[in-house]
């Protein structure tokens, strides 16, 4: 398992691409722009939610303060998918590193409003990006960026098509 430091904390990036790949690697995440969407709806500004990254086999759900780490974690795997490359790969390994470096772990459960849904699209490939202000926990207060893949509806239910 490959382990950095950043600071006192390690992260263990294996995890961390693991649970982020979720979505992406085992469900289909990122659709081609010309198939149907992996998702079953899509939440609205305004709607509660729950981030969640049980569907990936995580504890926790991702989310980037910024943007362009979100982007660019999708861009990474899309190209790896793109050239059939492996996660486990020495130079996707070392780009998915790099993001993880930006990655906010977010406790499963955790609540959420909606403020933007916009969509994304790279390679060919479309997904959906989400802004969501946290609600409860250590990060009250705060907004990120994630993808549907990582949130519940109000209800508990994934968004992410099973």
């Amino acid at each position: 398992m490959t382990v950095r430091k950043r600071g006192k904390r390690p992260i263990v990036v294996i995890v961390m691409v693991l649970a982020s790949l979720g979505g992406l690697a085992l469900f289909g995440h990122a659709a081609s722009a010309d198939s149907p969407a992996p998702y079953r709806s899509m939440p609205r500004q305004g709607d509660n939610v729950r981030l969640d990254g049980t569907l990936g086999g995580a504890a926790t759900a991702w989310a980037y303060a910024d943007r362009k780490w979100l982007e660019r974690y999708l861009q990474v795997t899309i190209d790896a998918a793109a050239a059939n490359r492996s996660y486990t790969d020495s130079q996707v390994q070392g780009q998915l590193a790099t993001v993880a470096d930006h990655v906010m772990p977010i406790p499963n459960g955790t609540g959420a409003q909606v403020e933007t849904v916009q969509s994304f699209s790279y390679g060919g490939r479309a997904d959906t990006e989400v802004r969501v202000m946290i609600k409860d926990g250590p990060l009250k207060g705060r907004e990120v960026w994630t993808t549907c893949a990582e949130m519940v509806d109000s209800a508990g239910h994934p968004f992410l098509r099973m």
